[in-house]
C-alpha cells in the first residue's frame, strides 16, 4: 500500500487507486472515498465512490447526476486486494465516517472531519489504535478552547429567551447542514419554539428525519416571520444590511449570533456550538490513537503538527508534506 497526496489523501495498492475526499474529478479508474456530504469534501464524479448511504442521500441534494455507490457501514470490507476498510463514526454530521485502513500488518486511521464530542444529535467520535494518523485539525491552536457544550446550550438558552420576551427577532447564523439540524433540536428542546430555516436547510433536515434523527419541529422560510421568533440562515447572509431590513420589515429589533467554533465574525455574536473538535479535543485524540506518525490537515496544520511532537514526543508532518517523507509506503 503507497500513500500519496496531491490535492487529496490517496492510497494505491496494486495499481488499484483510492482518492479520499477528492477536490475535483479523478481518474475514472480511481476509486473515491467521501467522508460526508459537506461541498468541500465531495466531487461529483463516475468514478466508483465508496460513502455512506446517509451520505449519499445527502448528496443527492446537491446533484441530479447518479453517482455509481458502493455502501460502507461498520463492518470491515474488502477496499482493494490487500487492502480492507472500515466506516467508524465521526460524529460530525448525518453520515460522517472516519476511516479505518487494515493491510496484514499495518493500520491508518483517516478522520475527515470529526467531533471528539457528543451533541445534541450524535454520539462523538472514538478513537482506535492505529499504526498512521491522518487527522482534521480546523481549531488546532491552543487559543480554540470550547467550553462545556451543556454550558453553552444553557447560557444560550436564557439569553435567547431574554430577547423573545422583549419582543426581539432572533437571528442566527449556521451552516445549512449539520449545524442547523442542532440548533433545529436546541431550539425545541431548550425553548420550545419552532425555527424558520431556508430552503436548503429545509430539505437536509428532511433527509435527517429519513434517517429517524428526531429534530423536532421546524417551518420554511416563506414570508412568515411575522409568526415566528427564531430565524435560522447560512452565516454568509448576516450582515448590516440584513439586520436593518429586518428590523424595518417586523418593526421589533433584532438579536443576532453565530453559531461557530471561531471567535469574531462580523455582525453577530459568536456562540462557541462547533460540529469540530478544539485543540484539547485534538490532542487527546491523538494520545488515545498512539500513532507512530501522524499527518494534519485544514486548519492550523502546521502549528498542531508541531503541538503534536512537542507535547506527545509524537513523529509529525502536515499532509502536504507527506511525498517529501521517506515512509510513505508500507506492506
Amino acid at each position: 500500500m503507497k500513500l500519496n497526496y496531491s490535492n487529496c489523501f490517496s492510497i494505491t495498492d496494486n495499481n488499484q487507486k483510492a482518492n479520499v475526499d477528492q477536490g475535483k474529478m479523478g481518474s475514472q479508474e480511481d476509486y473515491n472515498i467521501i467522508t460526508h456530504a459537506h461541498s468541500d469534501h465531495i466531487s461529483i464524479s463516475t468514478q466508483k465512490t465508496f460513502t455512506t448511504k446517509e451520505t449519499s442521500a445527502l448528496i443527492g441534494l446537491q446533484t441530479s447526476k447518479q453517482l455509481d455507490y458502493s455502501f460502507l457501514n461498520c463492518a470491515q470490507q474488502d477496499l482493494t486486494d490487500n487492502v480492507k476498510i472500515q466506516a467508524l463514526n465521526a460524529g460530525h454530521i448525518l453520515g460522517s465516517k472516519m476511516f479505518y485502513f487494515e493491510t496484514k500488518d499495518k493500520t491508518l486511521l483517516y478522520t475527515g472531519d470529526f467531533r471528539a464530542r457528543d451533541s445534541l444529535l450524535f454520539s462523538g467520535a472514538q478513537p482506535r489504535q492505529a499504526d498512521i494518523l491522518i487527522m482534521e485539525t480546523t481549531f488546532g491552536k491552543k487559543e480554540f478552547n470550547f467550553p462545556d457544550i451543556q454550558e453553552t446550550y444553557s447560557h444560550f438558552s436564557e439569553n435567547l429567551k431574554k430577547d423573545i420576551s422583549n419582543n426581539r427577532l432572533v437571528l442566527i447564523g449556521a451552516y445549512s447542514l449539520g449545524k442547523t439540524q442542532e440548533l433545529i433540536k436546541f431550539v425545541n428542546q431548550y425553548l420550545g419554539e419552532t425555527p424558520l430555516i431556508t430552503k436548503s436547510a429545509f430539505e437536509f433536515s428532511k433527509v435527517y428525519e429519513q434517517f429517524e434523527i428526531d429534530l423536532g419541529k421546524y417551518d420554511l422560510l416563506d414570508h412568515n416571520i411575522d409568526s415566528h421568533n427564531i430565524l435560522i440562515v447560512p452565516m454568509n447572509l448576516i450582515n448590516k444590511d440584513l439586520i436593518r431590513s429586518l428590523e424595518h420589515q417586523q418593526n421589533r429589533k433584532v438579536s443576532s449570533y453565530l453559531a461557530t467554533g471561531w471567535k469574531h465574525y462580523r455582525s453577530g455574536k459568536c456562540i462557541p456550538i462547533s460540529d469540530h473538535c478544539d485543540y484539547k479535543d485534538l490532542l487527546e485524540f491523538v494520545k488515545e490513537v498512539n500513532p507512530k506518525q501522524v499527518y494534519t490537515m485544514h486548519g492550523f496544520a502546521e502549528d498542531f503538527s508541531k503541538s503534536i511532537t512537542k507535547e506527545l514526543g509524537i513523529w509529525s508532518r502536515p499532509l502536504k508534506d507527506l511525498n517529501q517523507v521517506a515512509i510513505t509506503s508500507f506492506l
